[in-house]
């Protein structure tokens, strides 16, 4: 027998517009749900600042590790396989290209997430609503880690385009760098764990310091009495942390000392600050 469709055109059309809706609509209660509820951008404090742009694409971090995995592995098979590194060694030249163009985006992103962040908090000194903020049945500590975690979420795409071509082109970099550091020091197996090391906290360190930044310019609101002097007081601070970390490694200590100031304190270093920052900025709003 014939299937015959008895359903009227108005319900036909109010199924699929209800189908179409379930694509195509967010829900602040879904989204970002696995993070804390101040890092969420349906937290009101978040979704105040971002406006319309709290449908930001959430970087798919499943899919990044898979890609750092393999990643790993091809260095892995370097070792194993000598003729893979003189394969990879000349598309150095990649890298050098990309490079400019990786940085040149990751400055952008920095500044511009210094920029809504100190703005956030001198906002709110200029135009008198702390009392409000502090009066609101929220933990005043989750209010400020909410503010800094929208300035984060506003240029999270940017900061993903940056860590996917740090991830495509920085292997060969990498490699390079390491073996004629580690050559006479380490065997072929150490710098190969080495460089998988430094490829993961290279990746980590760039979510470090966007969230260190944003702190700093938290704290430059909260200092500073209008958002252009928050903004450039904050620059100067990101500006010199940089200066710092990368005159360190012109200090010839040797290898060990090499691998502390590039492995280590680009992520412990970050990390202080931003608690240290957002301490103060808490102290410095809560005394105003």
């Amino acid at each position: 027998m014939l299937n015959v469709d008895t359903t009227t055109p108005s319900t036909r059309n109010r199924v699929n517009s209800g189908s179409f809706g379930n694509l195509v609509e967010f829900s602040f209660e879904e989204i970002d749900k696995g993070l804390p509820r101040w890092a969420r951008r349906s937290h009101p404090i978040a979704r105040r600042h971002l406006g319309a742009y709290w449908k930001t694409f959430t970087p798919d971090l499943t899919a990044l590790s898979e890609l750092t995995l393999l990643l790993c592995v091809i260095i892995g098979v370097t070792v194993i396989v000598p003729i893979v590194f003189m394969l990879i060694v000349p598309t150095v030249t990649v890298s050098l290209v990309m490079l400019p163009i990786g940085g040149y985006v990751y400055i952008r992103t920095l500044m511009n997430v210094a920029r809504f962040a100190s703005a956030a908090v001198n906002m709110e000194r200029r135009n008198n609503t702390l009392s409000l903020l502090r009066a609101a049945p929220l933990p005043f500590r989750e209010v400020l880690l909410s503010k800094g975690s929208a300035a984060i979420w506003r240029y999270i795409e940017d900061l993903n385009l940056v860590i996917l071509l740090n991830l495509m082109t920085s292997i060969p970099l990498l490699l390079i760098l390491y073996h004629a550091l580690l050559h006479n020091a380490a065997s072929p197996l150490i710098v190969g764990i080495i460089v998988m090391i430094a490829l993961i906290v290279f990746t980590i360190r760039l979510f470090l310091e966007t969230t260190m930044t944003a702190a700093l310019g938290m704290l430059m609101g909260a200092v500073n009495n209008t958002r252009s002097a928050a903004f450039v007081s904050a620059l100067m601070l990101i500006l010199a942390y940089f200066v710092i970390i990368n005159a360190a490694r012109l200090i010839p200590l040797g290898a060990g000392y090499t691998l502390l100031i590039e492995l280590v304190i680009p992520t412990v270093l970050p990390i202080g600050i931003t608690l240290v920052s957002l301490r103060l900025t808490r102290w410095l709003l809560e005394r105003d």
